[in-house]
Order: structure tokens, then C-alpha cells, then sequence
């Protein structure tokens, strides 16, 4: 009988204690807890940025054959006409879930500048170009990496910048027949 009352109590010790485990749990108090991690980014307007010439987009651009005596000291010849544009831009949205031109971004466009001309674009190397490219914006030329701004608050579909592509010469009477120029140019997307 001793035993049996040994192992009552001994079993009433251990149901005791495990109900007053739970009796001191309050309200609030952590019962079991598991980890996320949460993953955002805040990111640049990751649009694709087009370059198209008579609407098409390209990666090249002919400026055709010119005459040795249409070059006018200072002027474009042989000029082409191209858009710079954002395009592909769905994913890029701002705090009010509008795909708007939310912060100041230009379009830089970078080669390399002519020795002959601060003004004027060269082929790498090309020590001797007295025939270069040139970028015109309305009446003023981009000199290599300047930059223009797109209007800020314009929907995305509408940021465009227009601008001439041109041959030129500083002195027309350098330029023989011929000659030929190839110009790489650099169009990018910058926050301003």
C-alpha cells in the first residue's frame, strides 16, 4: 500500500507540475516562433533603352554617300534623323503604381572626341580625323558625354529624344574623296 501511494504522489508531482507550466503562460508570451526573410529592391528604371532610324531599331547607322562639295565647314551632311527611347518597361512602377518617369534621369551618349573638335565624335585611335560624327540636339552639338534630360513625371511609353546624326568636317578642304568614317557611340540611361 506504501507503493501505491509512493507512485500516486509521484504521478500527482509530475501532472502538477507540467499544469503549472501552462498555468504561468500569460497572454503574449512565445509559444513557438518560426524565421522569414523578406526580400525588396529599390532599383533604377530597368526599361530597355531603343535606338531606331526611320522607326526601326538599330544598332547601326548609314549615313549614306555625300558629295566633297556639299561639306560645309561646322555643318552635319549626310544627316539621319534617330530616336532614343525607353521601351520594355512594364515591370518599372512608382509608389502609385504608375509606369511615369518618377525621378530625373538623362541620356548620355559617350566615344570618343575628335582631336579636331571638342564637339565632334572619332573612331578610337584616329588621330588623323579630319572626317568625324557628329550629334545635334535642335541646334546645339553633344560633345561626348554630355548628357540630355527626359521630362520628368511623362509616362514611360512617351520618354523619347530626338537627335541628328551627321557627318562634318571642320576644314571641307581636308576632306577628300574617299574617305570614310566609322564611329562608335554610346546611348545610356543616367540618374540625374
Amino acid at each position: 500500500m506504501k507503493k501505491q501511494m509512493m507512485k500516486t504522489s509521484v504521478l500527482a508531482a509530475v501532472l502538477l507540475s507540467m499544469g503549472m507550466g501552462m498555468a504561468h503562460a500569460a497572454a503574449g508570451d512565445v509559444l513557438a516562433s518560426n524565421s522569414v526573410v523578406v526580400n525588396g529592391v529599390v532599383g533604377a528604371a530597368s526599361c530597355v533603352l531603343n535606338v531606331t532610324d526611320g522607326g526601326a531599331s538599330t544598332t547601326s547607322i548609314d549615313l549614306g554617300a555625300i558629295n566633297q562639295s556639299a561639306i560645309k565647314s561646322g555643318q552635319l551632311i549626310g544627316t539621319k534623323k534617330i530616336k532614343v527611347e525607353l521601351g520594355d518597361c512594364s515591370q518599372v512602377v512608382d509608389s502609385n503604381d504608375n509606369t511615369k518617369l518618377n525621378t530625373g534621369v538623362g541620356l548620355r551618349i559617350s566615344g570618343t572626341a575628335s582631336t579636331v573638335s571638342a564637339d565632334y565624335f572619332a573612331a578610337p585611335g584616329d588621330t588623323n580625323n579630319k572626317l568625324a560624327v557628329a550629334v545635334q540636339n535642335g541646334s546645339k552639338f553633344l560633345k561626348p558625354n554630355d548628357a540630355v534630360s527626359f521630362t520628368k513625371g511623362a509616362l514611360l511609353t512617351d520618354v523619347m529624344q530626338e537627335l541628328d546624326v551627321g557627318m562634318i568636317a571642320k576644314t571641307p578642304s581636308d576632306v577628300t574623296a574617299g574617305m570614310s568614317v566609322s564611329v562608335p557611340l554610346t546611348f545610356q540611361l543616367i540618374e540625374k
